[in-house]
């Protein structure tokens, strides 16, 4: 388990054969930071992720750098603590369709 900046991600060792470094980490599983579950994907072909950041720096034509500070969280948690709490706050969330 190693901290990310405050997002908590667990590690596994994983064997890389035929090449020249043999191990590698990668991330195995990520919790959610507020019920401390797994945040699971249904399978390959279904979208269901929070996404909160915010993002600060520099973008220039050539280059740019910065910081993100984020949260890891369940979309159970999205729906039943955080939508609920913003809304009790004044904030309209906004709803809008995606396709590609």
């Amino acid at each position: 388990m190693v901290l990310d900046g405050d997002i908590m991600k667990h590690y596994k060792t994983v064997v890389v054969p035929a090449t020249e470094e043999t191990t590698e980490q990668k991330i195995d599983k990520i919790t959610c930071d507020l019920c401390k579950k797994v945040i699971e994907k249904d399978s390959k072909f279904s979208e269901e992720k929070v996404t909160i950041q915010y993002k600060t720096g520099n973008s220039f034509p050539e280059c740019g750098s910065g910081k993100i500070t984020g949260v890891d969280m369940c979309p159970s948690c999205f729906e039943e603590k955080l939508k609920p709490w913003l809304e009790s706050h004044g904030c309209e969330l906004y709803i809008s369709d995606w396709d590609w």
